[in-house]
């Protein structure tokens, strides 16, 4: 109704396809959230299990120069880096919302 409210009455198979393609699009962006909080209680889960074998480990590189007073190592991250893992991450995302 929204695509031949937008065309001006007109209709055709380009526009029932674009009206179909958007369909799904919407119905998949609404999986979108699930996908999210799946991944997230995963990473949790597996963080939780990596603590659970070293309950005694003495802690990274990092954390240990900082206790010493040295500065932590950090990775540089540039624009483009983070922008292409950005749009890396949205395209998993709604990879695994169309696969559901």
């Amino acid at each position: 109704m929204a695509v031949r409210k937008g065309s001006g009455g007109r209709g055709g198979w380009k526009l029932q396809a674009l009206a179909m393609a958007l369909t799904y699009l919407s119905i998949t962006a609404s999986y979108v959230p699930m996908v999210l909080k799946g991944m997230f209680d995963g990473f949790k889960q597996s963080e939780q299990a990596e603590q659970a074998k070293a309950p005694g480990r003495a802690g990274t590189a990092d954390e240990a120069a900082v206790k010493e007073g040295a500065p932590a190592r950090s990775a540089p991250e540039g624009k483009k880096g983070s922008a292409l893992a950005l749009i890396l991450f949205a395209g998993l995302v709604f990879g695994l919302a169309f696969a559901s």
